[in-house]
């Protein structure tokens, strides 16, 4: 159902666990087989009454065994990281210009980029194509906040970041909290 014209939101009806369960097994019979919502944790399935999630879901457990997937932060941490899991194995320069360009957000916190602050390695096509990010006029921004945070946790990790600097300030630590807890 759509809102009031003042307020430009959809509101999502939350479904039932049996049209959960028929969505998944749209997307999933063998992801279908693991659901039931007497046996899935209670943050889990509260996150699984939206469609997303619920879709998510079915790709995640349809794909392999996601078992430690127990809230709705595990379920987009697993989707992150099933999807930039081909760009590391296919094209590190990308895999690279998309963690800079992570960077660059987390700093925003999480506003749009303008072009002239990153340098690519790669083309911008090449960047679009992976579906991670987008470019509208001269600004580079993330539609899924979840990208560029684990993205931003990656750069932590591969000490493209140095996590003493982040924590040297509560203004970095504001800013870099959603990585440094991935």
């Amino acid at each position: 159902t759509y809102l009031p014209e003042e307020s430009d939101q959809i509101q999502i009806p939350k479904m039932l666990p049996a049209e959960q369960k028929a969505l998944i097994n749209t997307i999933s019979e063998k992801a279908a087989m693991y659901f039931s919502p007497h046996t899935v944790q209670k943050d889990l399935q509260s996150c699984l009454e939206l469609p997303l999630f619920c879709i998510l879901y079915a790709v995640l457990k349809g794909g392999g065994d996601f078992g430690w997937v127990k809230n709705k932060i595990d379920l987009l941490t697993a989707f992150v990281d099933k999807a930039t899991k081909r760009i590391v194995e296919g094209d590190k320069v990308i895999y690279d210009d998309l963690v800079n360009l992570s960077i660059h957000a987390t700093n925003r916190n999480y506003g749009d980029i303008h072009i002239s602050e990153v340098t690519l390695q790669s083309s911008v096509d090449t960047i679009l194509k992976t579906g991670l990010v987008e470019k509208q006029a001269d600004y580079w921004s993330f539609p899924l906040a979840i990208v560029p945070q684990f993205l931003a946790a990656k750069a932590l990790q591969l000490k493209k970041i140095d996590w003493q600097s982040v924590a040297a300030s509560k203004e970095q630590i504001a800013r870099w909290k959603y990585p440094l807890s991935i």
